[in-house]
């Protein structure tokens, strides 16, 4: 999580970038979850923390950097879009060993559109800006070592 958190700080995307994850201190989580709601434009990463009991009425888009482990949590993670008659989106990533995961969610009914992503000349390009801000900051690297390769190398 702080990985991909520092990373997209690294990244200046001149929205605030918040994150919220279990190991904050409940104070600290409260304060986030306060900026993230009254924010007119924000970005929240968090792990699946938020994805019951919190209301945030809203949020535009739900974006899974990993596959939930079953469908029930997918539809809590996507949950927090599309709220109060609004409209909502969602995209989920998955690694080639997860696409099986698709085939759940039509079982239950829940609407998929398969979005392919090409190989090429963007991962390439990816790969060097996340190897150049990693080889430029030695904690973006410490933290690094410590996640998946997919994430990484996505």
């Amino acid at each position: 999580m702080r990985f991909v958190y520092e990373t997209f700080r690294h990244l200046h995307p001149g929205v605030s970038l918040l994150h919220l994850h279990g190991k904050q201190k409940q104070s600290l989580r409260a304060t986030i979850t306060q900026r993230f709601t009254t924010a007119n434009h924000a970005y929240l990463l968090c792990t699946d923390i938020a994805a019951r009991g919190l209301d945030f009425p809203l949020v535009d888009w739900v974006i899974q950097l990993d596959c939930p482990e079953d469908v029930d949590t997918y539809i809590h993670r996507v949950g927090r879009t599309a709220r109060f008659e609004r409209a909502g989106n969602a995209l989920m990533m998955l690694a080639p060993s997860e696409v099986g995961f698709v085939d759940k969610l039509v079982q239950r009914k829940v609407p998929v559109e398969k979005i392919s992503v090409k190989s090429g000349a963007t991962q390439g390009s990816v790969k060097q800006r996340l190897n150049g801000m990693i080889f430029k900051d030695p904690e973006l690297k410490y933290l690094a070592q410590k996640v998946t390769p997919f994430l990484m190398f996505c």
